[in-house]
């Protein structure tokens, strides 16, 4: 998701002249669009891989490490260094926020489908509940004789 907003920061830094660093970033752009709808095609098998697989499922909730990286990002740091690194790191969002609002807002919008979806799909494997591989190995019992109560 971040490789086509990279071309458009590369072709600035790179190149001096304006229609370059178009003509740069628009071949750019022609080259990964298509990888991008696989990144995403690929984000989501995985996605629907790690939301089947039970019991590793709360340990990953999207929603509560969310919540803790929020928390964490509202508390301001003792130290002077990382109070800097913090300050610095909102001013370049900020910036890049004001420079590509559509790409921020696609970047937003993906990352809380991919939330949503996530918590969909470990409701439901809940409601279905956890297949368990361990007992597959075992022999199983034997079973009275039809004609013998």
């Amino acid at each position: 998701m971040a490789v086509t907003p990279a071309g458009r920061i590369v072709a600035a830094v790179v190149f001096d002249d304006a229609a370059t660093a178009g003509f740069f970033h628009g071949v750019w752009r022609a080259f990964y669009t298509n990888m991008r709808l696989v990144g995403v095609g690929i984000a989501c098998l995985g996605l629907l891989l790690v939301a089947l697989r039970g019991a590793m499922l709360e340990a990953a909730d999207p929603v509560q490490r969310a919540r803790e990286f929020l928390s964490r990002m509202a508390r301001t740091p003792a130290q002077r260094w990382r109070r800097f690194v913090r300050a610095a790191a909102f001013l370049a969002a900020g910036a890049l926020t004001i420079l590509w609002p559509g790409t921020t807002a696609a970047i937003v919008a993906v990352v809380l489908g991919l939330a949503l979806a996530y918590t969909g799909l470990r409701e439901l494997s809940i409601l279905i509940g956890t297949v368990s591989v361990a007992g597959a190995g075992r022999r199983a019992s034997p079973r009275a004789p039809s004609g013998s109560r």
